[in-house]
């Protein structure tokens, strides 16, 4: 079973996507396809806490908020690389816009659950209590070796973090179980694989460079300012000096002079053309003379190197197969999905989820039924106003690039001036709209520097004297 990894900043993080997969899952879309279920989202009442339903099965409020803090964690690994803070962009009045279509696509996700694991249940397939204890367990010890950790250590972080190792676990556990459902619903659905000898074939040659290898050296430099002190470390070298000793003590690359220099294994168009070269012309245990680059001055030293391969078919025939049954098995999976989705039965309770699940797939239909729970005062929802208001600016929005593309066609499109002319209108009345429920949103908050922005951004720009 392969699991998802992803760069990360927080060991929490590592551990709930490298090691348990959490994050919108591999094999399920993470919204809902086009064409519109039996029961398309409707504005509807439910029991106490029960948000939706799929072919019956209630899914409560508390699943729901569990489902969207996990998608929000995921996200959140994603914008933190640079510099981004997801839970802040979650406030204020775009804030809820965002918020509420992160709570459609969490739903989205707990229906791919609820239909997986149906299905899982009618075939047989649910993996058992012990299955799981032993996947989990497998891939904690691995983890926890491959990151020199106790659990003694990662005990004290999470619990530093607010957390603790049992509930950790807990949802580890639950996060494992998901994914031997899906792995084994995915693998029944798909039925035996076979591939032909031609079918082998034919793969290998339309992905030939998946199999081929590049050349790759593993080396390690010392990096200093001026060509006076690489050449006198290089004296020292010829002396007996130790690579490694002086790296750590002279070198000005401190990520590299930590390892003793080690710069790690890299392949071409890795490194700046003058080092790539001299890393590359030297054989094993070799040593450069001074490579000067706009970074400074370098010593190279290639301690390990693997030559390009080319392999035939013969040569990679059991990664070959493996390769294109995996595919077959994707492509199977997810036209069942798709297709038990569209023969599903689900409805959402909650009229504010319903009416954006519907904008999602139909933005003019979305765009009513939000306008009329306005009407009818009957969500408690207090940036209703601005939701209409930012949908009918996306709206306003997707006419004027639909404009500009048609004006790029010009001669091509002989209907072009009647559709731009029919555009021009379909703006405008979406810019009034949104105008006016922007306006209506800045009288609930007074004083919102966001809407105020959404508001002149909206505005029909008039020139000034100077550009008239």
């Amino acid at each position: 079973m392969q699991l998802r990894t992803f760069m990360i900043v927080s060991l929490a993080a590592v551990l709930a996507v490298a090691l348990f997969g959490c994050g919108p899952k591999e094999s399920g879309p993470s919204t809902a396809p086009a064409e519109e279920t039996q029961a398309p989202a409707t504005v509807g009442t439910s029991e106490e806490g029960i948000v939706a339903y799929v072919n019956g099965e209630p899914i409560s409020r508390d699943q729901l908020g569990e489902a969207k803090e996990s998608l929000i964690d995921y996200y959140q690994q994603i914008y933190s690389q640079f510099g981004q803070d997801i839970r802040a962009m979650l406030t204020g009045a775009r804030g809820r816009v965002l918020d509420l279509n992160l709570e459609v696509d969490a739903l989205e996700r707990l229906f791919f659950d609820a239909i997986v694991d149906q299905e899982a249940g009618k075939r047989g397939v649910q993996p058992t209590d012990e299955q799981v204890a032993t996947e989990f367990q497998e891939q904690y010890t691995g983890f926890l070796n491959d990151h020199n950790l106790t659990e003694e250590q990662l005990a004290d972080y999470l619990e530093g973090q607010g957390s603790s190792l049992d509930r950790f676990k807990e949802d580890a556990r639950k996060s494992v179980a998901d994914q031997l459902t899906v792995e084994a619903v995915r693998s029944a659905v798909a039925g035996e694989i076979d591939p032909t000898d031609d079918q082998l074939e034919a793969y290998f040659e339309e992905n030939r460079d998946r199999y081929d290898t590049e050349e790759e050296v593993r080396a390690s430099h010392i990096l200093v300012k001026t060509e006076e002190e690489a050449q006198a470390i290089l004296d020292e070298l010829a002396d007996g000096a130790d690579f490694a000793t002086l790296a750590s003590e002279r070198s000005l690359d401190t990520g590299s002079a930590a390892n003793g220099g080690d710069l790690g294994w890299f392949k071409r168009g890795q490194m700046v053309k003058p080092f790539e070269d001299a890393a590359f012309s030297l054989k094993v245990g070799e040593t450069s003379g001074v490579v000067a680059t706009d970074y400074g001055y370098h010593i190279i030293r290639v301690t390990d190197r693997k030559e390009a391969t080319y392999p035939e078919l013969a040569d990679v025939i059991d990664r070959v197969r493996s390769d294109i049954t995996d595919e077959i098995t994707s492509e199977r999976f997810r036209a069942w999905y798709e297709e038990a989705y569209d023969n599903s039965t689900t409805s959402v309770a909650d009229p504010l989820l319903a009416a954006i699940r519907t904008q999602q797939e139909d933005p003019d239909a979305g765009l009513a039924a939000l306008e009329r729970l306005k009407e009818e005062g009957s969500v408690d929802e207090p940036y209703l106003s601005f939701i209409i208001g930012f949908a009918y600016e996306k709206k306003m929005n997707d006419a004027i690039s639909r404009r500009k593309n048609l004006e790029e066609e010009g001669s091509d499109n002989p209907s072009a001036e009647e559709q731009i002319a029919a555009l021009d209108e379909e703006i405008e009345q979406a810019r009034e709209r949104a105008l006016a429920a922007y306006q209506e949103a800045l009288s609930e908050h007074e004083g919102d520097a966001e809407i105020e922005e959404r508001i002149e951004t909206v505005k029909p720009q008039i020139p000034s004297e100077e550009t008239e």
